[in-house]
């Protein structure tokens, strides 16, 4: 994983790296986890609120840096860890939903996975809570609608 951030887009600054060398690249893979947290002592609350770590403020740095004119597909490998089967309305999309909008791919896949945490044992789950979680966010829909985020189970 490239990055960490807690409900927000931190800046480009903490990932010091560029890809700005890679002339003929034509497609980008990001493999990342992402942990999402209701209950504290899990993965602990931030201020109060469910926590997200994912790497999308990272990837948004790392899309900045390109200079290939040739690079037409970017994917997304999220494995999603949780320790709910429930995702607040709207939980965490406002990132994605920049992502998509400020990138200059004609089209983005997005891998979805899940990994269930009960305290003690991992397990990996059907993605529904987080597809489901997805569906509901209409920005999303609209980019998923007109072909530009692709949304694939995993």
């Amino acid at each position: 994983m490239l990055g960490d951030a807690s409900l927000d887009d931190s800046p480009g600054e903490n990932f010091p790296f560029t890809l700005s060398t890679l002339l003929h690249l034509e497609e980008l893979t990001f493999l990342a986890e992402v942990e999402f947290s209701t209950l504290l002592g899990s993965f602990d609350l931030w201020d109060g609120l469910p926590k997200i770590c994912h790497p999308i403020p990272a990837i948004k740095h790392a899309v900045k840096t390109i200079s290939s004119q040739t690079l037409k597909f970017l994917e997304l490998d999220f494995n999603f860890t949780t320790n709910t089967h429930a995702l607040p309305p709207g939980a965490i999309w406002s990132s994605l939903v920049h992502l998509v909008a400020e990138s200059p791919f004609p089209c983005i896949k997005l891998y979805v996975g899940v990994t269930f945490y009960d305290g003690s044992v991992y397990r990996d789950i059907a993605p529904d809570i987080i597809l489901n979680s997805l569906a509901e966010s209409a920005e999303l829909m609209k980019y998923v609608n007109r072909g530009v985020l692709v949304i694939i189970p995993d």
